[in-house]
C-alpha cells in the first residue's frame, strides 16, 4: 500500500510541474515569441501611449468621435434578460431615443439593433457600416468638414468577416476614431 501511495504521489507531483509549470511557460513563451501584438492584448499606442485595445470596446461620449456599440466597457458580458423582459424592452427604447437626438435623426428612422443591444460579451469593439453611417452627418458637423469627407474614412475603415456567406461589413470604432483624429484635426 505503501508504494502505491508513494507512485500516486509522485505522479501527481510530476503532472503538477509538467501541467501547472512548465506547460504554461512554454505556452507564454511561444506566443510572445510568435504573435507579440496578440498575445499582449492587441494594445494600441498613439505617440508612445497605450490608448486602448483593437480587441476591446471603447465609450466615446464626444460628438466628434463614433460611438461604440452600447455599454461596451460599462459592464462586461450580457446581461441575462430576454427580449421579452419589459425592463430590457424599456431600455432598448431608451438607447434608441437617446442615439436619435444626439445624432438629429427622425422618428421613422430605423436603427441597426448593434448600436442599442450588447454584444454577448458586453465588450465588442465594432459596428455596423449602416451604424457608422447613420453617424456621419453630427460627426461632420462637430468637425466642421464635409460629410462625404467622414464617408470616405468610414469606407477605409469598413472590413468585412472572413467566414464566406456569413460576413458582415464592419467597423472597429477606435481605429476609425484614430483614423478621424489622423485626417482632419
Amino acid at each position: 500500500m505503501k508504494s502505491i501511495l508513494k507512485t500516486c504521489f509522485l505522479f501527481f507531483v510530476i503532472f503538477v510541474v509538467l501541467c501547472g509549470v512548465i506547460y504554461p511557460f512554454l505556452i507564454t513563451g511561444l506566443a510572445q515569441a510568435l504573435f507579440p501584438f496578440q498575445s499582449n492584448g492587441s494594445m494600441i499606442q498613439k505617440d508612445g501611449k497605450v490608448i486602448g485595445s483593437k480587441l476591446l470596446g471603447q465609450n466615446f461620449t464626444s460628438e466628434k468621435y463614433f460611438q461604440g456599440r452600447s455599454c461596451t466597457t460599462e459592464v462586461s458580458g450580457g446581461s441575462n434578460l430576454g427580449p421579452t423582459n419589459q425592463s430590457w424592452l424599456n431600455e432598448v427604447v431608451e438607447r434608441i431615443k437617446k442615439f436619435k437626438d444626439i445624432n438629429h435623426i427622425s422618428d421613422n428612422q430605423i436603427i441597426p439593433s448593434d448600436l442599442v443591444t450588447n454584444s454577448a460579451s458586453g465588450l465588442d469593439p465594432h459596428i455596423s457600416k449602416d451604424s457608422a453611417y447613420l453617424q456621419i452627418s453630427r460627426v461632420a458637423k462637430t468637425r466642421n468638414v464635409a460629410p462625404d469627407t467622414i464617408k470616405q474614412i468610414v469606407d477605409q475603415e469598413v472590413k468585412k468577416d472572413s467566414i464566406p456567406f456569413f460576413s458582415e461589413e464592419r467597423v472597429n470604432v477606435l481605429q476609425l476614431n484614430m483614423k478621424l483624429d489622423e485626417q482632419i484635426k
